[in-house]
């Protein structure tokens, strides 16, 4: 009786074996000819796509996809939607479990660069950790961590570094049963280490959380704009802050459409340290001394006293309503309306 319990257990784990290994070599097959079908598909498109090397491990469970020297680059009078007109990314890993294709892990290492299209200068990047994950099921789930990145233009100086960008998406729902009414996050800190890059600004830092409510399915992009904003969708600004010359503000609010589709805007700005931020502005001749005393008068109006007291901080009532820009009650900037 022993022996029969030890044969059936030794079977089962032998046709087990036999089974993943099956169905690992069959996920073999299909991610070793993947690439060669997209590479196909866009040289039909005039479009070079090469891979220096493809590396596929990961047995038994998982189907660990390693790409060495990824090259794009579009024909220069190429008419296709783009951003880019060349790319090169040294190390990208796409990993998923073989019992679930659908859930896709992806990691970047090593340089990077590209070229935006219409542009001649090629922006090389580099980050400690770029990482994230798909998951093609009913939510339609898609998560992004990118940590210590760093951008710089060619032969040429540092343009930005980041020190965290987290981003979640969760917005192509198939119905809308299965709504949370959170489908969109986005968590940010940027580190500008190279500061003359904004003539006369000095931004050292911007940071914040962007998150969108409200059932807004894409595949039906730009209809569903306007149901979503007639169900109450709207986009929360939650804790952006900006510190540049001394400066620092907080901006939190909501953003939505109005019955013409254009933007509604209603936040408060907490302003502290704007007195140092103008003088820098003045001495580096980015603003006149006329525009200067316009900032210092408009910002006094909605201080409670007119103290230069650095330590200070005043708030403002920041608006966009009928493609209008406000402060206060006063009337900044007309705003371009928007043609969806």
């Amino acid at each position: 009786m022993k022996n029969k319990k030890l044969l059936f257990f030794f079977s089962f784990v032998l046709i087990f074996v036999i089974v993943l290994t099956g169905w690992w070599f069959i996920n073999f097959y299909f991610a070793k000819n993947f690439h060669q079908k997209i590479q196909q598909r866009l040289s039909n498109q005039d479009i070079t796509f090469s891979i220096r090397k493809h590396v596929i491990t990961g047995y038994p469970f998982y189907v660990e996809n390693i790409f060495y020297n990824v090259n794009l680059l579009l024909p220069k009078d190429s008419n296709k939607t783009f951003a880019v007109s060349s790319l090169y990314v040294e190390k990208l890993v796409i990993v998923y479990p073989v019992w679930n294709p659908d859930d896709l892990s992806f990691s970047i290492s090593g340089s990077s660069k590209f070229t935006l299209k219409g542009g001649s200068k090629t922006f090389l990047t580099n980050q400690d950790s770029l990482e994230g994950k798909i998951v093609f099921n009913k939510m339609k789930e898609a998560n992004l961590l990118l940590k210590k990145f760093q951008l710089v233009i060619e032969n040429e100086k540092k343009l930005l570094f980041i020190e965290e960008f987290r981003l979640s998406v969760n917005q192509f729902f198939l119905n809308k049963k299965s709504d949370t009414g959170k489908h969109f996050k986005v968590v940010f800190n940027f580190l500008f280490p190279d500061k003359s890059i904004f003539a006369g600004a000095n931004i050292e830092s911007f940071q914040g959380q962007i998150n969108i409510n409200g059932f807004l399915p894409l595949k039906e992009f730009p209809d569903s704009i306007q149901n979503w904003s007639q169900a109450g969708g709207f986009v929360e600004i939650k804790n952006f802050l900006l510190k540049m010359s001394g400066l620092e503000s907080i901006l939190n609010g909501s953003l939505t459409l109005d019955q013409n589709l254009q933007p509604l805007l209603v936040s408060t700005l907490k302003i502290k340290g704007y007195h140092s931020l103008l003088d820098e502005m003045g001495r580096s001749e980015t603003i006149n001394p006329k525009t200067k005393a316009l900032g210092n008068i408009i910002l006094n109006f909605f201080s409670r006293s007119n103290s230069t007291d650095e330590g200070s901080a005043i708030q403002i009532p920041l608006t966009i309503q009928d493609q209008w820009l406000s402060l206060g009650s006063f009337k900044v900037k007309k705003i371009s309306s928007i043609n969806w």
